[in-house]
């Protein structure tokens, strides 16, 4: 089966396309997982989670909120655009 990313099989790290066998796809990682998309694909969820808490604690520090409260108004007056509602 083709299948592309990071695999850890027998000790070897291979990116990109690679043809794994039936018992590769048994292996499992240090992880305890036995594909390490899953891990990646976790992982950029934590990011994006971590990204934007990181912001909100940084506006509401240094900034008292100002680009939350602009983002928020902006996206009201759009959403009021486009349902019609003034």
């Amino acid at each position: 089966m083709l299948q592309a990313g990071l695999c850890h099989v027998a000790g070897s790290h291979r990116r990109g396309f690679a043809f794994y066998t039936a018992k590769a796809e048994h292996a499992k990682n240090a992880y305890g997982c036995n594909r390490a998309c899953e891990i990646v694909l976790a992982m950029r969820y934590v990011i994006v989670i971590a990204a934007i808490a990181f912001f909100l604690i940084w506006d509401g520090l240094y900034n008292q909120g100002r680009y939350l409260d602009t983002t928020v108004r902006s996206v009201s007056h759009v959403v009021r655009s486009i349902t019609g509602k003034i």
